[in-house]
């Protein structure tokens, strides 16, 4: 597991730059196709064609909005 999500930015291509806290982990994600978000663990999990990866963070709701900016397309839901 990653540290949580310090800071990520999403370029004009949507490609999303993520720096973590935890060993300064760093990921480039790109094609997003889901993002499932797990309300217990604060936690994302981000399929994108080339990966799936979990991105815990503080305000998971911003960058899911802000992903949408990018990829409308993207199916999105809550576990439960």
């Amino acid at each position: 597991m990653y540290g949580e999500v310090k800071e990520y930015q999403i370029d004009e291509k949507g490609i999303i730059r993520i720096v973590c806290y935890l060993g300064f982990s760093k990921a480039m994600i790109k094609d997003v196709t889901q993002v499932f978000f797990d309300p217990q663990r604060k936690a994302l999990r981000i399929i994108s064609k080339k990966g799936d990866r979990w991105c815990p963070m503080k305000e998971p709701e911003l960058f899911v909005d802000a992903l949408y900016e990018y990829y409308p397309q993207m199916e999105y839901e809550v576990w439960r």
